[in-house]
């Protein structure tokens, strides 16, 4: 059998803040205060702990992606009377020292070898992908058109890992808050995580990329009828997992037409057998339902097995004996 298998991972963990582009504005800021009812938007994420990533990925392969995480917003009002200036900086991003790592592209590390983050944000809940923190933190100058100009902050990110070089299981404490942006002198946005302290645990196996089951060679003397069969021939596919993973198995295969559960349409080769089909199922006897996901196990310990068993199955009332040869592919699904 060929496989192939597939990660999807939980929940997790780092964000940041804002990045523009620019320089700071020289001279007299104008003025930035809140609106009447509004304050600094203090925003914590609720991130998991634990993040799950599949062992093994090349480097600069992206591991787990957030999608896009709403920490609110506040209003702001900026060029007020008086003011000499219509001229004012906004600057954000990271609040403490971060280290790029060694693939660069503004992936900074995390504390966990071969681990790297990377953080999009944008100041508007109408989000795009083109705004990634960097440090040292970024500033863009604004001119206010007309006397006054008001803002509404927000606090929207996409927080990114990235494999750095040959990474393992780990974990790495991150400080609060993370992040903040600023309006002139007045700091508008900050962010925190819910979790200081978060594990990355791999998750994943390693299988032969085929396996072949011999099914003996068969009289015909055996098949009596549409849905006699020859004997069962069990195996097994070993497995070799990190402790923890929590496999989902699918079985795909073409199946025959009669529409046997888990019999498999025979492949179309020279001297052929016809009227039969391989049929599939797990070992405790339940036939394979092709393209159905099934809940393997949480794998307690480095080595596991996948039981199955096979044989020739009868599928019309004319056998004529020859060659059966019949593939299924196996996908395993991680969490």
């Amino acid at each position: 059998m060929k496989s192939r298998y597939f990660l999807f991972t939980s929940a997790v963990l780092l964000t940041s803040v804002l990045s523009v582009k620019a320089s700071y504005a020289q001279g007299n800021e104008a003025t930035c205060k809140f609106d009447s009812g509004y304050a600094m938007n203090i925003s914590t994420l609720a991130l998991a702990p634990v993040i799950n990533i599949r062992a093994g990925m090349p480097v600069k392969t992206l591991l787990w992606d957030s999608g896009w995480l709403n920490g609110g917003s506040t209003a702001i009002t900026c060029g007020l009377a008086g003011d000499s200036s219509k001229t004012f900086s906004v600057q954000g991003g990271y609040m403490n020292n971060m280290t790029l790592s060694a693939v660069g592209d503004s992936i900074y590390d995390t504390g966990i070898p071969g681990i790297g983050v990377k953080v999009f944000y944008s100041n508007s809940h109408e989000v795009s992908s083109d705004r990634v923190l960097e440090y040292p933190r970024k500033s863009q100058s604004v001119m206010i058109q007309g006397d006054q100009k008001q803002y509404s902050p927000a606090s929207e990110y996409k927080i990114q890992f990235w494999s750095t070089g040959n990474y393992a299981s780990g974990s790495t404490v991150f400080p609060n808050p993370l992040a903040s942006t600023q309006y002139g002198d007045l700091v508008t946005n900050q962010v925190s995580l819910s979790n200081t302290r978060f594990v990355v645990n791999l998750v994943g196996c390693t299988v032969q990329s085929s396996v072949n089951v011999d099914l003996g060679n068969v009289n015909d003397t055996t098949f009596t009828g549409v849905g006699s069969a020859s004997a069962w021939s069990h195996f097994k596919i070993p497995l070799n997992c990190y402790a923890g993973t929590k496999i989902s198995t699918t079985i795909d295969a073409t199946q025959d037409p009669a529409n046997v559960a888990g019999v498999i349409q025979l492949l179309t080769q020279d001297n052929s057998a016809t009227g039969l089909g391989v049929q599939l199922s797990y070992a405790e006897g339940a036939a394979v339902v092709f393209g159905e996901k099934s809940l393997f196990k949480e794998s307690s310990s480095t080595t596991e097995n996948i039981e199955l068993a096979t044989r020739m199955y009868q599928t019309h009332e004319k056998v004529t004996m020859g060659k059966v040869s019949a593939v299924a592919y196996l996908t395993m699904t991680y969490e």
